[in-house]
């Protein structure tokens, strides 16, 4: 039997019968709409759900935006890593790719953490 479950940051909160650990969160340009405030409470409740050797795969983007109507926040990579191993987990793999819509100025990161 798989789980699926589908959430809001910061205040995740997921059914009682969902089970208690997963073993991949994936977090697609999410962490980029969050104040830089509540990267730290996200994260922890982030790697409390994952299972042993559970990995968080995340990706966002960085650069300036024309968009009036939507909140980015520009993620400090080295920032972000520091509070995932904070709460026990790794990074296993990081990769950095052009705009898919070929926006100037804009790069994705990709992210791959693991819980240890």
């Amino acid at each position: 039997w798989k789980h699926f479950a589908l959430g809001s940051l910061p205040d995740l909160k997921l059914p009682q019968y969902f089970p208690e650990r997963f073993d991949a969160i994936i977090l697609i340009a999410v962490l980029m709409h969050l104040p830089s405030e509540t990267y730290k409470p996200t994260v922890q409740k982030i790697c409390n759900l994952l299972a042993d050797n559970g990995k968080v795969i995340l990706s966002y983007s960085i650069g300036n935006r024309n968009d009036k109507e939507r909140y980015f926040e520009n993620i400090d990579s080295k920032t972000l890593e520091n509070l995932f191993k904070k709460y026990g987990c790794q990074k296993i793999y990081q990769k950095t790719t052009s705009d898919g819509l070929g926006r100037d100025g804009i790069v994705w990161e990709t992210e791959i953490y693991e819980l240890l």
